[in-house]
Order: structure tokens, then sequence, then C-alpha cells
């Protein structure tokens, strides 16, 4: 009697059958524990707790070359909108005393001082990539110096797309102005952010997914599945523990003064989770075909320089 197919020739995810995805979410479920990735997942929310607040400033420190202090306060706002209250206000008090230095010292500061602070945020995405490699299959080949240029150009990247994303903000009232719209521009913009921070999330995840684990990269096809269902994971339990942090929980009279602190941590690690989960979907799902999902000339099994493309996940037909 044949077997049945199960998508270990499939050019692309949308042609593995559905006895192939039953495979693969039973090999994402065993990965999840087996490789310790809720453990691998907090690593990366402490270093994100360790680097959010120099990538603020940072951030800021670009931003006000395009906006007033009053505009980049209220277009972070916008931004952290999916952020639990309290650990949001923290963030948001940071920016303002930040936004309240001269503009002269935002705008003019030391270049050099910009740099460190950039730097300074990197360990978090050293952790990010760490977390890719782990979810791939992979560990960290580069040389030293390569490494630590790739984790700097990730924090840059970082830093780059949520500016361009806040642009987009800034821009639309005037837009929205043009067309006739003013008098609905608040209620516009609330709406209209949430889609602008759900492709941004998801863009980065794709950036992530295709540049930060050490190997020959994969095809965009294989990479923008895991994006796309982390995207919509994150949003779905961010609005959830939002809703449980302002209704049930008891985090401010457990930690006192540090509850934004605890809450904003725990918010990083279920970010921090999802995101690691997208990577492995990712992975099992280039895992289930023998052909070739890497860039490039197609090669054999074994000569494709990464590990889920050079091995099948399951027995072939």
């Amino acid at each position: 009697m044949k077997k049945p197919k199960r998508g270990q020739h499939a050019e692309q995810p949308a042609h593995i059958p559905m006895k192939g995805w039953w495979d693969i979410a039973k090999r994402i479920f065993a990965r999840m524990s087996k490789d310790n990735l809720s453990l691998v997942s907090a690593g990366v929310a402490f270093y994100a707790l360790l680097a959010i607040f120099p990538a603020i400033a940072a951030l800021v420190s670009i931003y006000a070359y395009f906006a007033s202090p009053a505009e980049i306060s209220e277009h972070l706002r916008q931004f952290t909108t999916l952020i639990p209250n309290s650990s949001r206000e923290l963030i948001l008090s940071q920016i303002s005393e930040l936004t309240q230095s001269s503009q002269a010292r935002l705008t003019l500061g030391a270049l050099g001082t910009l740099l460190l602070t950039i730097w300074s945020s990197s360990k978090g995405s050293q952790a990010l990539i760490t977390a890719c490699n782990i979810s791939y299959h992979e560990y960290e080949k580069r040389s030293f110096l390569r490494a630590q240029f790739v984790r700097f150009m990730f924090s840059v990247g970082a830093i780059l797309v949520a500016i361009f994303a806040l642009l987009i903000i800034g821009i639309l009232p005037i837009v929205l102005n043009l067309v006739g719209l003013k008098d609905s521009i608040d209620l516009l913009i609330k709406v209209v952010s949430w889609p602008i921070l759900a492709l941004t999330f998801n863009f980065a995840l794709v950036l992530l997914y295709r540049y930060a684990p050490h190997r020959k990269a994969a095809k965009w096809r294989w990479i923008t599945l895991g994006s796309a269902i982390a995207t919509v994971f994150w949003i779905i339990a961010s609005i959830g523990f939002s809703f449980y942090v302002s209704r049930f929980s008891s985090y401010n009279e457990t930690y006192g003064s540090l509850g934004g602190v605890v809450i904003m941590l725990m918010w990083l690690y279920i970010s921090a989770y999802i995101v690691t989960m997208g990577a492995v979907i990712n992975a099992e799902t280039e895992q289930q075909t023998a052909k070739d999902s890497t860039i490039g000339p197609e090669k054999e099994l074994g000569e494709r320089g990464a590990y889920v493309a050079d091995h099948l996940g399951i027995k072939n037909d």
C-alpha cells in the first residue's frame, strides 16, 4: 500500500498536506519542551529588559531629527499601546525625561555617545540571535568581530524600523487633513496604528528569521509563515496579558514600586516565547520537505549549509 504524501516534495509551505502539518505540529510541541525554549525565552526577556532603555534613548535621539519633543512623546504613546499600562507608564516617563532635554542635546549629541547607547542595547539583539540559532538547530560559528557587528546592526535595524513606523504615524495626520478628514484624525490614527504596529512587528520578525541564524539563508517563502503566526499570537497575547494585569493581577500589591518592572519583564518573556515559537514553526516547516529551501542553486541534502534544510524531519516516501 502506498504511503500518504506528507509534504516531502513541497516547494513551499502551501504544498504541504494536512498529514504533513500534523507531523510539523508534533515536532513543534516536542521542540518547545526538549530544547528548553521557555528557559531560552526567559534569558531573552532578561537581556531585553536591560536593553530597552538604552534603545529608547537611542531611538529618541535619532527621531528628534524628524519630530518635536511633543510629537515624539505622542507618537511613541501610540506605538506602545500593547504594553501593559503600568509598564507603559514607566517607559513613557523615561521618554518624557529624554524629550524634556534641550533640542540641541538630542539632535547634536556626540555620535560616539549615540553609538555607545546603541551598543548597550545590542545585548538584547545577541540574545535573540542565540534563540534563533537554537530554534534552527544551529550554533554561532561567526568570528567574534563579525558576531559583534551582526548584533550591533540588528540593534540599529530595529531602531530604524521603529523610526519608520513612527514616521508613518506622524505623517498620517497631514495626509488625513489633506483629504478632508480633519475631524476624524484622532479616531483614524488609533485605528490605523494597530495594523502599522502589526506590520512593523511582522517585518522585523521576517528579517530576524532570515538573517539571525548562522546558516545559509532560507527562501522568503519558508520564513513568512512563522512570522505571520507569531505576529497574530503576539497581538492576542499582549492584549490578553494587558487585560489580565489591569483586572485580575496583584503584581503592584506584591512587588510594590517594582510592579511595573516585573510586569514588563513578564510581557517581554511572553513576547520572546512567541518570537522563538515562530522561529521553531519556520524551522520544522522547512524540515518537512526534501526540496532545497535555501537561496541559490539547487543542492542535495547534506550540502545546503543549514541543518533544517539538510535533514528531513520524517522518513522520505
